[in-house]
């Protein structure tokens, strides 16, 4: 059976924790685990055997640190291959299921940090690619706390072709270290067409119950949970979880119980938290996710349902604004910007169809201009090479609005665009796909 269809028909549990496990195995402090998957790939084989004994469905490769290593390729493959090799060593009779780990980079995108987008794109697409040339059966783009950086990851995944599972990480607020709530999230992950979402780390199972109602409420898409063992403590210079693997379980059970069909542990957990948690939920039937009608759009930090006619879009970036087109004509970005900043519209529409170099400005423009607004964007053009670059570099979920390319030469391609980056496609008073 698929990956696909299991998650159609069941409960689905994940594993646990691979760095602390090998730690306890000898890996060095300090030593990033994915190293072993090369340099001692019986230790990784073992965790993985671990938790197909204790009932796991999917198992984790040992690649979440890989993405920018000069070694990464060859890391991807190896962990692939551990991987297989503990299914073919437990030989557990059942379906078992290898997630290519797409774990965060470790550095910070502009503008917030030195990575460019499009490199941290390739970085995911070498990786992703070896993984699934390899024999991955899906990704998992996990531990996400940018949203432009999972954006990046589910990308690179979609164009290898395999599943995708992606999660991100909440602080106490219940954002992300960057400001994106789990509704901006859902609306990204949702355009982007991953088969489950949710969230992982950072907290213990007790507060993911607290945070799942977000998800649930507006998601049409299958959600994971993979909390910590609880909050770490530091006892004596050990990092030490105050969970049981009972507690877990029971506090787990009760998240299934309340919509979440896939579920496994992160930080602290073990194979006999996943044994535990087998054995608390294996027999539930947790409602299913129901299709939500809402179209939510979504910047970095902010969301908006979408309503034609009700919404307040405003045009404080569009050829009909004078400024802002003698800044456009002028190249001037902090003038734009300053339009932009001035509107106080819930979505901010930007429009230039038909002026020149639009295939180079319209993409510098959305940077510049979601640095600043916290509004979602809405985007007319025309141009399928200035939606292709625009589109790509949108963080969250815009509008593409084809009202006006409707039925033009390029409008096929527009569509084709704005489906893979996640937009939503707007035309007349409706949209060509409302929610994956």
């Amino acid at each position: 059976m698929t990956f696909e269809k299991a998650i159609k028909e069941r409960v689905i549990f994940f594993d646990g924790a691979m760095g602390s496990l090998l730690q306890a195995r000898g890996l060095p402090a300090g030593e990033p685990p994915s190293s072993w998957s090369i340099a001692n790939p019986d230790a990784v084989m073992q965790v993985h055997k671990e938790y197909i004994e204790a009932g796991a469905d999917v198992i984790t490769t040992n690649t979440f640190s890989a993405a920018l290593r000069a070694d990464g390729e060859e890391m991807s493959k190896a962990a692939v291959e551990n991987a297989k090799a503990a299914i073919a060593m437990a030989n557990p009779g059942r379906d078992v299921y290898v997630a290519f780990d797409l774990g965060p980079t470790g550095r910070l995108l502009q503008p917030m940090g030195d990575l460019a987008f499009d490199d941290c794109l390739d970085a995911y697409r070498k990786i992703a690619k070896a993984g699934a040339q390899s024999g991955a059966d899906l990704f998992i783009a996990e531990t996400m706390s940018d949203l432009r950086e999972m954006k990046a990851a589910v990308l690179a995944a979609n164009e290898a072709g395999l599943p995708v599972v992606a999660t991100i990480t909440l602080e106490e607020n219940g954002r992300t270290l960057t400001g994106a709530s789990a509704r901006c999230a859902v609306a990204l992950l949702e355009g982007l067409g991953v088969d489950a979402l949710g969230m992982n780390c950072g907290f213990g199972p007790e507060t993911a119950l607290q945070f799942l109602p977000e998800f649930l409420e507006n998601s049409s898409t299958p959600v994971i949970v993979q909390p910590n063992a609880g909050i770490p403590v530091v006892i004596e210079g050990k990092t030490l979880y105050k969970c049981s693997p009972e507690e877990f379980a029971l506090m787990m059970r009760r998240i299934c119980e309340s919509g979440s069909l896939l579920l496994g542990g992160c930080c602290g957990t073990t194979p006999e938290f996943i044994k535990a948690l087998n054995t608390a939920c294996k027999d539930l039937n947790p409602p299913r996710p129901r299709k939500k009608d809402a179209v939510i759009a979504s910047s970095a930090t902010a969301s908006v349902l979408y309503e034609h006619g009700k919404t307040m879009v405003g045009e404080g970036v569009c050829a009909k604004n004078p400024q802002a087109a003698k800044a456009y004509r002028e190249k001037d970005f902090e003038a734009l910007i300053d339009e932009a900043m001035d509107d106080g519209s819930e979505m901010l529409a930007i429009d230039f169809s038909g002026f020149d170099e639009e295939e180079e400005m319209l993409p510098r423009i959305v940077e510049s201009i979601q640095e600043f607004v916290k509004s979602p964007l809405l985007i007319r053009t025309e141009n399928p090479k200035a939606a292709d670059a625009a589109l790509r570099l949108a963080n969250g979920r815009p509008v593409l609005d084809l009202t006006g390319a409707a039925n033009c030469e390029a409008e096929p391609l527009l569509v084709e665009i704005g489906l893979k980056y996640g937009a939503l496609i707007l035309r007349g008073n409706s949209f060509i796909r409302r929610i994956h």
